[in-house]
């Protein structure tokens, strides 16, 4: 049966009373850097987090790899890795860069770098793997879709986040990523758009072919977890989400 997560970027200012009338059957991926380990231990607490699947999205706005002044990267993401670690959550996200400047080999060096020293805290606390998502738009895309496949030949413990809206606006060949990747990948964020801007959609209210796309991850890579991580205000509440999504996975028999 596949894994699904929701991610808490669907509910507006994380808004953990929705999260809480999530089913069971539904786990959680949480941006564990907007809040302390004390509030997520309550937050998670109250949404029933034992018996769920849990995920941690790492830190994303107070990090960036591709920032040679970044001198905290590493303590924020072994305070993350710890506390996934204590939840149980299967892996932490790690975006490759946020905005970049100079030299584009430069900063994939840099970024290599760092990524080597997460991998290997990661592996020492033997807690949660690493998961290195395709991210940067277009001219931002510092790692493109080859670069992004190559970096799991240097990194063997690391799993691929797939982030099928980033693929999708950077014109990837999403199918050719997934069957490159396979075994590799650890979830794939599911989020639609125009093409054109990171809107984090449902599915279905793009322009991404989810159906023929379905299919491609079904039988390259069907030990993926599949996170909806939807925009807040794309619902009023949890119900109607979960409603949404009942036809969702109905369509496209998830």
């Amino acid at each position: 049966m596949a894994i699904i997560e929701i991610s808490d970027l669907a509910f507006s200012a994380f808004n953990e009373i929705e999260m809480e009338k999530l089913p069971e059957d539904y786990g959680i991926e949480f941006f564990y850097e907007f809040g302390s380990d004390s509030y997520w231990d309550v937050v998670l607490h109250r949404m029933r987090a034992d018996k769920k699947t849990l995920s941690i999205h790492g830190p994303c706005v107070t990090v960036n790899l591709a920032d040679p002044n970044d001198t905290a990267y590493l303590e924020r993401y072994r305070k993350t890795f710890l506390y996934a670690k204590k939840t149980g959550a299967k892996y932490v996200v790690v975006h490759t860069n946020e905005q970049w400047s100079g030299d584009m080999e430069f900063c994939r060096q840099l970024v290599l770098e760092r990524l080597r020293r997460i991998e290997l805290l990661a592996n020492e606390l033997d807690g949660a793997k690493m998961g290195i998502e395709n991210v940067g738009l277009k001219q931002n895309n510092l790692f493109d879709e080859e670069a992004y496949v190559a970096l799991f030949e240097e990194f063997q413990t690391a799993g691929a986040i797939i982030d099928v809206g980033h693929a999708h606006i950077n014109n990837w060949d999403t199918c050719r990523v997934i069957r490159e990747l396979n075994r590799r990948i650890s979830a794939l964020h599911l989020q639609d758009n125009n093409g054109k801007i990171d809107e984090h959609l449902p599915l279905f209210a793009g322009t991404i072919a989810w159906r023929s796309l379905m299919e491609i991850i079904k039988q390259y890579a069907s030990q993926a977890a599949f996170v909806f991580e939807y925009a807040d205000g794309n619902y009023k509440n949890a119900a109607d989400m979960i409603k949404e999504l009942d036809v969702v996975r109905k369509k496209l028999r998830i």
